[in-house]
């Protein structure tokens, strides 16, 4: 499905460019600290999402740390390329960083071009967060487990239908997997970001999603969803009586979303090590956490510059083999 239209695109993320807010270099991070303007942690998505949400908690937090006002700025389009390319092209001062979801590794694997190298034009901070997508339909659907869709969707070979918050999106990769497994065959029916797309399973005008979890706990409590099964490895405190995929019949399924802090490539390496160590700080903290909790982020694990190298050189070499084995799901 070659429709990414490059001219479209770059035509966008020059745009976004041409607005990056302009900031001198910081000599040191002592020089970094004491910047009274703010920092940027742009958020590639529509604020209210959870990596909106997330991004805004840790940035709160880090000013009290860092003594700097952190700001989270959204900066949409093309499934988080505008607001990654604008950071890749931003100044590398510390001034300007990135909250990315696992379309930073993936959106180079599926679309036919990007304006940046995701492996070369970032510095790795760390893993912010892991947040598991949940499996919900409307409340009156008639599907009540996984093995009532899959059953469905072989019986009536592309007629029953799935929502996403996009091509590549974590929420689209996770249905392609679990159809990968069970060759169950659903119809995507890609939106242009998470909640439209839930929305339109609230009012049936799709069958089913995975919803990241921070959005759909929210729905479902509120009973405009409808839980069937998480993504992850283990139960979320707060579905705690949500089967796992892999409870509900899938055997060695699990798919998790994660959130990434990165700054702009050849930042200078102590102000990195700086936001490392804040971050980590942060997001040890048990109110901090307590309240992440309501977004399925049940825990944190510390992590180095290093740590989160290591695992994108991991995820990249994952995901790139994860998308090969669905097809030509390209843009």
């Amino acid at each position: 499905m070659k429709r990414f239209f490059r001219s479209t695109l770059l035509a966008q993320v020059g745009i976004a460019l041409g607005m990056a807010i302009t900031a001198p270099s910081h000599a040191n991070v002592a020089d970094w600290e004491a910047d009274p303007r703010p920092v940027r942690i742009v958020v590639a998505f529509p604020a209210g999402g959870y990596t909106d949400v997330i991004g805004r908690v840790m940035a709160n937090e880090l000013g009290k740390i860092i003594k700097r006002n952190f700001i989270v700025e959204n900066k949409v389009g093309a499934n988080g390329v505008i607001g990654t390319a604008a950071v890749a092209r931003s100044k590398a001062d510390g001034d300007t960083l990135l909250l990315a979801a696992p379309g930073h590794v993936t959106n180079s694997l599926i679309m036919s071009e990007v304006p940046y190298d995701p492996n070369k034009d970032f510095a790795p901070i760390l893993k912010v967060a892991t947040v598991p997508n949940v499996l919900v339909v409307m409340p009156n659907s008639p599907f009540k487990s996984v093995r009532d869709i899959i059953e469905a969707a072989k019986a009536q070979p592309g007629l029953i239908t799935y929502a996403s918050g996009g091509i590549g999106s974590s929420n689209h990769l996770a249905m392609e997997l679990l159809m990968k497994m069970t060759g169950a065959p659903l119809k995507h029916i890609p939106y242009k970001g998470s909640s439209l797309a839930e929305t339109d399973v609230a009012g049936g005008h799709v069958q089913m999603m995975f919803s990241g979890a921070g959005s759909a706990v929210t729905q479902i409590k509120g009973g405009k969803l409808r839980a069937i099964a998480v993504s992850s490895k283990e139960r979320i405190s707060s579905l705690p009586d949500v089967p796992t995929v892999a409870e509900a019949g899938v055997k060695g399924y699990a798919f998790e979303s994660w959130l990434g802090l990165f700054a702009p490539a050849n930042t200078p390496k102590d102000i990195v090590e700086k936001l490392n160590a804040a971050v980590n700080t942060v997001m040890q903290n048990p109110e901090v956490m307590s309240r992440l909790k309501s977004l399925g982020v049940d825990k944190f694990e510390p992590s180095s510059v290093k740590d989160f190298t290591e695992f994108l050189d991991q995820e990249t070499k994952q995901q790139a083999a994860l998308v090969a084995s669905f097809g030509d799901i390209k843009q």
